[in-house]
Parts: structure tokens; sequence; C-alpha cells
């Protein structure tokens, strides 16, 4: 096994977290047609992805989209065994390829039942806590863009990988109880909004945040404020009834 391919591995994909998502194409890639790869190939890559950080979440992968995984693993092999040693290229058809998984992962994970959509969503507040201080922009990135950009993910700080490893294994966990046992929930009502907004307010949020938010427009404020406002969002959503906060949690 080439010790180059482990290395790939190593510095491609280290903070590749499921809501990972493509930003720009990639450029062209050398040819890596007819190119074999073996089991020794195959080993090593993996251990070259546990070794960076993020071996439970692409076993979690391999496990539940094994033909998917397949096909990831052995295009980026070959493209190593061919030479090719670009970041950018192998960054991209990492996070292509999981935005794909998150895409299908969640819509299953929304469909999970209240207790658990909860659960999750307390997860999630409990991992923004802890990277509030350290790295606010993971903390804002969940609730205003549903997930992490590329140039976020890429640079989660190393002693974030195994607290960012246990929220991905979780929402599987959920996700595989929403295609079990999946809920059919109303839409999101005007009431529910408005409660959560009151709440919202009482806990100190800041309401400008909100009205950026739901607007789409560029928010002003600094990482730090809007890492706190995202928290307080969630914190008010999880202090409505069961049913209210679930609904509002699968939006």
């Amino acid at each position: 096994m080439s010790r180059h391919l482990i290395v790939l591995a190593a510095l491609f994909l280290a903070s590749t977290p499921l809501a990972a998502a493509a930003q720009t194409p990639p450029p062209t890639a050398p040819a890596t047609a007819g190119v074999e790869v073996t089991e020794a190939d195959r080993e090593g890559f993996r251990d070259g992805l546990k070794a960076a950080g993020a071996g439970e979440t692409f076993d979690l992968v391999r496990k539940h989209f094994p033909e998917d995984y397949a096909a990831f693993e052995t295009d980026l092999i070959r493209y190593a065994k061919s030479g090719g040693a670009n970041a950018l290229e192998a960054q991209n058809r990492t996070f292509t390829f999981m935005r794909g998984i998150r895409d299908r992962v969640l819509p299953n994970a929304k469909r999970a039942p209240d207790a658990d959509l909860i659960a999750y969503g307390e997860a999630q507040l409990r991992l923004m806590t802890e990277v509030k201080p350290v790295y606010p922009r993971m903390c804002y990135e969940y609730v205003e863009y549903g997930g992490l950009t590329q140039d976020t993910a890429t640079n989660i700080p190393r002693e974030f990988l195994p607290k960012l490893n246990a929220h991905n294994a979780l929402q599987f966990e959920i996700a595989v109880k929403g295609q079990k046992q999946p809920v059919t929930r109303d839409p999101v009502s005007e009431a529910d909004l408005q409660k959560a907004v009151e709440i919202f307010g009482q806990k100190g949020g800041d309401l400008a945040w909100i009205k950026a938010v739901s607007s789409g427009q560029p928010r002003s404020p600094n990482d730090g404020e809007r890492c706190a406002a995202a928290i307080i969002w969630i914190q008010a959503i999880l202090s409505l009834p069961d049913d209210q906060a679930a609904r509002l949690l699968a939006m």
C-alpha cells in the first residue's frame, strides 16, 4: 500500500463531516481508467481516514451506503495511484460525495419519532455550545445554513472531530428510525414560529438575527454573536411542547 495514498486520505479527508457541501467544480483529473485497486489499497486508505480522525463517519457511510462508498473509495484510490495530488480536486470529490449522502440521510432523520428528533436537537445544541468558544462558525452554520459550508468543514479544529463523528453517528441512528417508523407531521404553522420567536426574545435572543436569517440577507453580527443567537434559537425550540419542537426541528 502506497504511503502516498495514506497521506492523501489523511490530508484531504480529515475534516469531512456529514454536513459538508461542495462549492467549486474540480479541475481536470489524471486518467484513471484501468487502474487496479487492491484490498491492500482499500485497507491503507481506511487506515488513513482513521488516522485523520474521519474513520468513524466513513465507517457509517460504508455501512449504510456500501455501494456508494465503494465507488467513492475506488475513485479516490485510482486518482491517487494515477499521480493525482491536487488538494482542490480531492476535497471537491469528497465534499460532493458527502453532500449526496447527507441529502439522502436528512429526509429520514426529519421523519423520526418526536422523542428521537428532539434528542438529536439536544445533542446538536450541546455540540454548538461546546464549539462556540473555539470555532463559532461551526456553531451558527448548523442553524443558518442547515449544515456546514466547505470552508468551515475543512478547518474544523482536530479536537472536535470525535464529537463531530459522534454527532454524525446519532444522525444516522435517528435516520434509520425515521425510515422504519416514519412520522407524518403537519407543516410548521405561523403559531409555531410565533411562539418560538417569543421565547427566543424572552431568552435575550437578537431579533435582528431572526429577521436576517428569515430574509436570507447577510448577517451583520460577528461569528460569536451569530453563534450565541443560534444557540438561543435552538433552546427556544426545545422549550416548546414536543409536537411543536419536532415540527420546527424537521423544517
